[in-house]
């Protein structure tokens, strides 16, 4: 796979498509509201309650909507968000059922992150486990790619998205990668940006490479923000990737999906 050639894409994509920022945003609108239970106050916590509800199924729509928006928009088919919407709607008890289907497998992996991260917090292996954890979401995100693009059950979403991913190990390593190290570099920037500032913030001294301080650098805020404020930015041009190696993975038109156990899935280039 070229993967230089795909990112291109994946921004071309999200540059040509101005509607996908606002499907970004919804799809991640959760992460941005309050935690309820940081609130002692149960009149607050009341008033929050709806909010945050609503704020948890909205990207149970929007994701879905963000894929179909995508590969609509590769195909330079217009697409309005009433039909975007639509579509999302339609998806969204599926991509629960897939929720469930995959559960499984990516517990058993972020189990392995967690209990290394409290049992081996001073080292590097919290940072292992986690790249190997993290990129295997990805198998959840392809299956909600088949259910919003070819309108597959969440059973034929599941074994297309674990067939996809059985045959691209390598290529969902390197993608997650190179976003993980996108990631990376934001955050040092910020911390030199901190540690040059005339404000006031604590950063932990020394700063050592384990997961502890990674906990504690997270735990800023200004430098909570700041990464929130990237995955703001870079949400839409990871749909983007998600929608294309998809794509790619999966040549189907839409709604030309055949049954499961007759379905080629390429290899990748």
């Amino acid at each position: 796979m070229d993967y230089l050639q795909l990112f291109k894409e994946s921004i071309r994509l999200v540059r040509k498509n101005k509607l996908i920022w606002l499907f970004a945003i919804l799809s991640m609108l959760s992460s941005f509201l309050p935690n309820i239970r940081s609130f002692q106050n149960v009149l607050i916590r009341l008033c929050l309650f709806i909010p945050s509800g609503v704020a948890a199924f909205i990207p149970l729509i929007a994701t879905p909507g963000s894929f179909y928006l995508l590969y609509r928009a590769d195909r330079d088919i217009p697409t309005t968000f009433e039909e975007a919407w639509g579509r999302g709607i339609a998806s969204a008890l599926r991509s629960v059922g897939l929720g469930f289907l995959v559960a499984p497998m990516l517990l058993v992996l972020f189990g392995i992150y967690y209990y290394s991260a409290l049992k081996w917090n001073t080292t590097l292996w919290p940072f292992i486990a986690l790249l190997i954890a993290v990129p295997f979401t990805t198998i959840y995100f392809w299956g909600v790619c088949a259910i919003a693009i070819h309108d597959a059950k969440a059973t034929q979403a599941a074994e297309i998205s674990l067939g996809i991913s059985a045959k691209h190990v390598e290529d969902i390593l390197i993608i997650n990668a190179a976003y993980s190290l996108l990631r990376v570099l934001f955050l040092a920037l910020v911390l030199i940006i901190l540690a040059l500032s005339p404000l006031s913030t604590s950063l932990p001294n020394p700063i050592e490479l384990n997961f502890l301080t990674y906990q504690k650098i997270n735990a800023i805020p200004a430098v909570s923000w700041a990464t929130k404020l990237l995955d703001l930015l870079t949400w839409p041009w990871w749909l983007a990737v998600l929608t294309k190696t998809y794509t790619i993975f999966v040549p189907k038109d839409e709604g030309e999906l055949p049954p499961v156990e007759t379905m080629a899935v390429t290899e990748g280039e």
